[in-house]
């Protein structure tokens, strides 16, 4: 399909890179999502030129940029600084190499950050009709993304010079808005399942996940609405308004849309529909309020553990402006990088009691994207289990608070305070007008940092006993009234009924002992004065199981006087990691056996995820692994992941996925993304917080 030449195009980056002549050593892109413009597509017009990409990496003043243009171009070997301009500014030096245009920034640039290059000067289309491409790499990768520029004759597709009308609900920057285009006459009728591309002209309009629903064409539900790039989208025409000679698009406000968050009063929108362009209108967003106040603040955090230092569950509940869909991504901004290990497993973390469908790290701010099995809402509980193995900030203070970020928006939670001695902080951590009233009695500090929970047995499916060691309560006890309460982990097995004769508290039998689904509840029959240390011990005549799988679950204790958990310990069943491998980032080796053994290349992070030398899941994991430069096959049973160096589309059993970043080569090995290799063929992955390894079994 031909695209005007007003309208940015997006890239398909190509499946595996061709090997040159040279050896190159690839690195993972630092650029995405290529756009190419052109002043005049016209074939052999002398042009100007517009290239915007995404940063992926960080750009420092005196990196380069390479341009690459087609073969078939003319590319004047005078283009000088002042033919150029990067972001509005002159670079430091401009060379030409062939059709290589090599330019010199002048400025810092960050991860995220989105590029515009503008040659103004010295470019001149091909000859012939065509789609061509223009490849943009920087001084931190050796290989090309390339974005595509369709070079037109005068019988290519044209451009309609009526203007259709656009009406904002909102009309000030950066606000959720409804959008009505049109309606405007067609050069041709619509055709069902046929697409409409709308163009946006900034980035930041469209919302991470689209609902068909809340989008209608000429009155009907669209089809389909799919992104295409970041500033475009496509509109699959429903068969109600196939033969209709007009369009109109509407988007309700529940779609997600946003107005432009920079004010300007030139803003147009485009259409193509069946090659022909129609252009919208010229309208003004105002500069909207100032305030930089987040949407949302003040809900609680809750932690398990308030000492400094300390591991520590982390939970709150955030209210959001827009929705929380599937496949979304949220983003949680500890106080400080210390906070937040280098590997969370999915399996720790909980979004609306749902399990995260990854988990990707970068410093202090951890991303969760919701699975497609999500259900939307406005609402976030997020929870970080203990096994999280986050740790609360070593300085004691009551100023700490964390961020949630979400479409664009920013939640700071209400301040915590991280004590000394690990007492909960006398500053309410839940609202201040509860609807059910809170404990009277005021806690005093307590250090449950070495309390303990021990099984006496802990291979698979057997009965077990369970001592649980408590330093400390920070309220007292009332016998026969209040009561103790363990949490067993789902795979444990808790009888419905437990005789109080099989537990003893401080070596007396309790007077009642009751079970609340996983739960065991104990209610002593003597007081039990605060700060006074509990022994709980439970037989194995209580019959309570241990889970049939392998593998490391955490246990909880509780009190019905005290509002949080008073700590949690990991048992270990079985002997999980008898065949795990382990690994560090940047760290060229891994360890399996008690043995360690050298890598060809550093496990380490991209975009937030892990990724691995596929030598690794030979040597270490001991699965079938073959690569070369181009590629790398990976084969479990009946299972067969194929990944392609330079893509992000991997084939599982001929199947295609997308995966979070695109393989690469390093040291000339294939360095494939881990979750996604563990979660196809069914291994676990875990931290171990010991020696600050990834921990990879089954």
């Amino acid at each position: 399909m031909k695209k005007n030449n007003t309208k940015r195009i997006s890239v398909v980056l190509a499946s595996a890179l061709a090997v040159t002549p040279f050896t190159f050593v690839p690195k993972a892109h630092a650029i995405d999502g290529v756009f190419v413009d052109a002043g005049d597509t016209e074939v052999d017009a002398d042009t100007d030129y517009t290239i915007e990409f995404d940063l992926e990496e960080d750009l420092e003043e005196g990196d380069i940029i390479y341009i690459k243009f087609d073969s078939d171009f003319g590319v004047s070997s005078g283009i000088s600084e002042d033919d150029v301009e990067v972001d509005g500014d002159e670079p430091n030096s401009v060379d030409v190499s062939g059709k290589v245009i090599e330019i010199e920034v002048a400025d810092d640039y960050s991860e995220g950050d989105t590029i515009e290059v503008e040659i103004m000067d010295g470019i001149t289309n091909p000859e012939d009709e065509d789609t061509y491409e223009v490849g943009v790499r920087t001084t931190n990768e050796s290989s090309y993304e390339y974005g595509e520029i369709d070079i037109e004759d005068d019988g290519g597709s044209s451009s309609n010079s009526d203007e259709f009308d656009v009406s904002f609900g909102k009309t000030t920057t950066g606000e959720k808005t409804s959008l009505t285009l049109g309606a405007f006459d067609l050069e041709d009728d619509l055709v069902s399942s046929k697409w409409i591309y709308v163009t946006f002209p900034t980035s930041d309009m469209i919302p991470n996940s689209l609902d068909s629903d809340e989008v209608e064409i000429n009155g009907y539900t669209a089809s389909d609405v799919e992104e295409v790039s970041s500033s475009e989208l496509k509109l699959k025409v429903p068969s109600g308004a196939s033969g209709d000679d007009e369009l109109e698009i509407e988007f309700t406000s529940d779609f997600g849309l946003k107005t432009p968050k920079t004010a300007d009063d030139d803003y147009t929108i485009e259409v193509e529909y069946d090659s022909e362009t129609y252009e919208s209108e010229e309208f003004e967003i105002k500069k909207g309020s100032t305030s930089t106040t987040p949407t949302y603040s003040n809900y609680p955090v809750t932690l398990s553990d308030y000492n400094a230092g300390s591991r520590s569950s982390y939970s709150f509940e955030v209210s959001l402006d827009e929705k929380l869909y599937s496949n979304s991504t949220i983003e949680v901004e500890f106080p400080s990088i210390d906070m937040v290990p280098g590997y969370i497993d999915s399996s720790s973390v909980t979004i609306n009691n749902t399990k995260p469908y990854s988990v990707a790290i970068s410093g202090k701010k951890v991303s969760l994207k919701t699975p497609s099995s999500f259900s939307s809402s406005s609402t976030a509980k997020i929870v970080f289990a203990y096994e999280a193995w986050l740790k609360n900030p070593i300085t004691p203070s009551s100023e700490y608070a964390l961020t949630v970020k979400y479409e664009g928006d920013s939640y700071v939670s209400r301040k915590f305070s991280v004590t000394g001695s690990g007492s909960i902080p006398t500053t309410p951590t839940t609202p201040t007008t509860p609807t059910t009233p809170t404990t009277p009695t005021t806690p005093v500090p307590v250090n449950n940092s070495t309390a303990t929970i021990a099984l006496s047995k802990t291979t698979p499916s057997v009965a077990t006993g369970v001592t649980v060691g408590i330093k400390a309560l920070g309220v007292p006890l009332k016998k026969n009234q209040d009561f103790i309460e363990v949490s067993f982990p789902s795979g444990f097995a808790v009888p419905a009924y437990i005789t109080n004769t099989t537990v003893t508290v401080n070596g007396y039998t309790p007077s009642y002992v009751t079970t609340r689904g996983q739960n065991l509840v104990i209610y002593p029959a003597q007081d039990v004065a605060a700060s006074t240390a509990v022994n709980i011990a439970v037989s194995e005549q209580a019959n309570i199981k241990t889970p049939a799988a392998q593998s490391l679950y955490s246990i909880g204790v509780y009190s019905s006087e005290e509002r949080n958990l008073l700590f949690a310990r990991p048992v270990t069943i079985g002997n999980p990691y008898k065949n795990a491998v382990s690994f560090k980032l940047n760290d060229a080796a891994f360890t399996l056996g008690g043995k360690r053994y050298s890598l060809t290349a550093a496990p380490q992070t991209v975009a937030g995820n892990t990724f691995v030398p596929a030598q690794l899941l030979r040597d270490g994991a001991k699965l079938t692994t073959n690569w070369s430069k181009t590629s790398a096959t990976v084969i479990s049973g009946s299972t067969k992941i194929e990944f392609t160096v330079g893509s992000k589309t991997v084939k599982v059993n001929g199947k295609a996925y997308t995966l979070p970043a695109a393989v690469y080569l390093k040291n000339n090995m294939p360095m494939v993304p881990v979750r996604f290799v563990a979660d196809t063929l069914k291994y676990r992955l875990t931290w171990d917080a010991t020696t600050s390894s990834v921990v990879l079994y089954k």
